[in-house]
């Protein structure tokens, strides 16, 4: 009897917790292609009276920087009249914090007697030494910068910056003496 007690009152509970819903009335008169979250093809973002935004150009990935490094030297190739060609340069250093490479550069700087570039190449901030023509000459390179403490060089193939009295000759236009 206890139980039937039981299952009775479990089935009331049961029955009144599903009990009528309440229906929600809409009561938004906005026409629907003007609701939230409905694109507007009709919208001109010119009737905002927005100020217009001035973007600065920056050269490269580097000019982002808020340091003052005014003392570091600047390896733009268009500034030193340097062109380009394949080559070699030390890496001493890939790091993903901007302040370590800036003053691994630093370091660098002040312990080598070379070009110094910062490149970052995402995610990592890459210190590189020399412009190098071979592997060699960079392999010499590394050496010196293991002595003077940067024990993680390593060499890379990559583009070198060429100083005019550097660049290759230009043989085409070369007439051939006579004896």
């Amino acid at each position: 009897m206890k139980s039937y007690f039981f299952m009775c009152i479990a089935g009331l509970l049961i029955m009144g917790c599903g009990g009528a819903k309440q229906q929600t009335v809409n009561t938004d008169t906005t026409p629907p292609e003007r609701r939230q979250g409905k694109i507007l093809e009709d919208f001109d973002p010119l009737t905002l009276n927005d100020e217009d935004l001035t973007i600065k150009s920056t050269r490269s990935v580097e000019a982002k920087s808020d340091y003052d490094d005014s003392f570091l030297p600047d390896m733009d190739s268009e500034q030193t009249g340097a062109t380009e060609s394949d080559g070699y340069r030390v890496q001493i250093c890939a790091v993903s914090v901007e302040d370590t490479a800036r003053n691994i550069q630093r370091d660098a700087i002040l312990k080598l007697n070379e070009n110094v570039y910062l490149k970052f190449d995402s995610p990592y901030y890459k210190v590189r030494i020399g412009d190098c023509k071979t592997r060699y000459e960079a392999e010499q390179l590394q050496r010196l910068a293991i002595q003077k403490g940067f024990n993680e060089a390593w060499v890379v193939k990559t583009t070198i910056q060429l100083k005019p009295h550097e660049e290759k000759e230009d043989t085409t236009n070369l007439v051939p003496t006579q004896p």
